[in-house]
Protein backbone atom coordinates (compact mmCIF):
# COMPACT_ATOMS: atom_id res chain seq x y z
CA UNK A 1 0.00 0.00 0.00
CA UNK A 2 1.35 3.43 -0.97
CA UNK A 3 1.74 6.03 1.73
CA UNK A 4 0.13 8.79 -0.34
CA UNK A 5 3.31 10.86 -0.52
CA UNK A 6 4.16 12.41 -3.85
CA UNK A 7 7.64 13.06 -5.12
CA UNK A 8 8.45 16.56 -6.22
CA UNK A 9 11.29 17.23 -8.61
CA UNK A 10 12.19 20.85 -9.05
CA UNK A 11 14.18 22.48 -11.82
CA UNK A 12 16.65 24.99 -10.44
CA UNK A 13 17.17 27.97 -12.71
CA UNK A 14 19.53 30.93 -12.82
CA UNK A 15 19.55 34.09 -14.90
CA UNK A 16 22.91 35.75 -15.19
CA UNK A 17 24.81 38.11 -17.40
CA UNK A 18 28.00 37.30 -19.24
CA UNK A 19 30.13 40.04 -20.72
CA UNK A 20 32.65 39.15 -23.35
CA UNK A 21 34.80 41.19 -25.69
CA UNK A 22 34.92 40.85 -29.44
CA UNK A 23 36.53 42.93 -32.18
CA UNK A 24 33.75 45.54 -32.05
CA UNK A 25 33.66 45.90 -28.27
CA UNK A 26 31.91 44.52 -25.26
CA UNK A 27 28.78 42.40 -25.68
CA UNK A 28 26.39 41.29 -22.93
CA UNK A 29 24.58 37.98 -22.99
CA UNK A 30 21.82 37.08 -20.56
CA UNK A 31 21.55 33.34 -20.10
CA UNK A 32 18.82 31.31 -18.46
CA UNK A 33 20.50 28.21 -17.01
CA UNK A 34 18.83 25.21 -15.39
CA UNK A 35 19.92 22.19 -13.42
CA UNK A 36 19.46 19.82 -15.15
CA UNK A 37 20.16 21.39 -18.54
CA UNK A 38 18.00 20.76 -21.58
CA UNK A 39 14.71 22.01 -20.16
CA UNK A 40 12.23 23.40 -22.70
CA UNK A 41 11.58 27.15 -22.66
CA UNK A 42 7.99 27.96 -23.68
CA UNK A 43 6.26 31.23 -24.52
CA UNK A 44 2.82 32.21 -23.24
CA UNK A 45 1.21 30.20 -26.09
CA UNK A 46 2.94 27.02 -24.83
CA UNK A 47 5.19 26.96 -27.92
CA UNK A 48 8.75 25.74 -27.37
CA UNK A 49 11.09 28.63 -28.19
CA UNK A 50 14.32 26.97 -27.08
CA UNK A 51 16.09 24.85 -24.51
CA UNK A 52 18.35 25.70 -21.62
CA UNK A 53 20.88 27.15 -21.54
CA UNK A 54 18.72 29.81 -23.23
CA UNK A 55 19.93 33.20 -24.43
CA UNK A 56 17.31 35.72 -23.31
CA UNK A 57 17.98 37.73 -26.47
CA UNK A 58 15.77 35.06 -28.08
CA UNK A 59 13.00 35.86 -25.58
CA UNK A 60 9.81 37.00 -27.31
CA UNK A 61 9.50 40.58 -26.08
CA UNK A 62 5.71 40.58 -26.49
CA UNK A 63 5.40 37.75 -23.99
CA UNK A 64 5.25 38.62 -20.30
CA UNK A 65 5.74 35.08 -19.01
CA UNK A 66 7.87 32.14 -20.06
CA UNK A 67 7.74 28.60 -18.70
CA UNK A 68 10.57 26.17 -18.07
CA UNK A 69 9.49 22.55 -18.40
CA UNK A 70 11.21 19.18 -18.35
CA UNK A 71 9.65 15.75 -18.21
CA UNK A 72 9.37 14.37 -14.65
CA UNK A 73 10.06 17.83 -13.16
CA UNK A 74 7.76 20.58 -11.92
CA UNK A 75 7.20 23.42 -14.38
CA UNK A 76 8.51 26.86 -13.41
CA UNK A 77 7.16 30.17 -14.71
CA UNK A 78 9.11 33.41 -14.99
CA UNK A 79 7.15 36.66 -15.26
CA UNK A 80 8.81 39.73 -16.72
CA UNK A 81 7.38 43.20 -16.11
CA UNK A 82 5.83 44.70 -19.26
CA UNK A 83 8.41 46.55 -21.35
CA UNK A 84 11.16 45.75 -18.84
CA UNK A 85 13.58 45.13 -21.69
CA UNK A 86 13.30 48.75 -22.83
CA UNK A 87 12.89 50.60 -19.55
CA UNK A 88 15.42 53.29 -18.70
CA UNK A 89 15.83 54.67 -15.21
CA UNK A 90 17.17 58.13 -14.41
CA UNK A 91 20.60 58.34 -12.84
CA UNK A 92 19.27 60.57 -10.09
CA UNK A 93 15.87 60.36 -8.45
CA UNK A 94 14.37 63.78 -7.73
Amino acid sequence: MKSGKTKCRIIIFFIFSISYFNVQGQTKTYLLETIPTGADVLNNKDEVIGQTPFDLKNYPKKSDTIAIAKENYDTAWIAFPANSYNRQFPQKVV
